[in-house]
This record gives C-alpha cells, structure tokens and sequence, in this order.
C-alpha cells in the first residue's frame, strides 16, 4: 500500500534541539538522525521533506556529555514558527542547575 500523499503546501516541522553544555548526545542525535531519515525516504519517494531541524543553545559552541565541542549552534529563538516542536535534552546527573546562566536563558 502506498503511503498517502503529502500536500506539497504543508509547511515544514522546524524542531528545536534545545542544547546545554553537557547534553546527553544520545538525546538529540538519534532523533536528529530519525528525522533526517525520514526527509530521507520522502525525497526517495519525489516528496517534499517534513522536518527542518535546528540545534538551537544560549551559546555558540558546548561540549557534549562526552567531551565533544559542538559548534555552529543557533541562537534560542525568540519565537517558535508553527508548527514547532521543542526537544528538551538531558543533561548528565540527578538535578539540573537552573541557577546557571545557560539555563536560565533556555527556560526564559
């Protein structure tokens, strides 16, 4: 059975990676990865892709949960476009520490 057509006027899915220094990699890059896939086989099938993604953070650059520097980050966005999904990403520990300044700008 094929899979029922797209409207080609349906806007993208921008999804937002909220990203902190130390966010668990494993949170936001399977997802990605699912999602690039999936825009994958559409354009496979001659369809529009569906997910627009972003890795969004209070910085530019962060090291990940494993010591990697992520760079090229968007800044967190003033308003979100619709439709929008919002990825809140863990972060290694018990608590978060929303008294950091990194945090307090992602929860504003």
């Amino acid at each position: 059975m094929d899979a029922p057509a797209l409207n080609p006027h349906t806007p993208l899915i921008h999804v937002y990676f909220a990203l902190l220094p130390g966010s668990l990699v494993l949170d936001w890059a399977g997802p990605a990865e699912a999602l690039r896939i999936a825009n994958q086989a559409l354009q496979a099938q001659g369809r529009p892709p569906r997910f627009a993604l972003h890795f969004a953070s209070p910085t530019a650059q962060l090291p990940s949960s494993v010591g990697v520097l992520l760079a090229g980050l968007e800044p967190l966005p003033l308003a979100l476009p619709a439709p929008a999904w919002v990825v809140l990403v863990g972060l290694p520990g018990q608590r978060i520490d929303v008294a950091d300044e990194a945090a307090r700008a992602l929860l504003h």
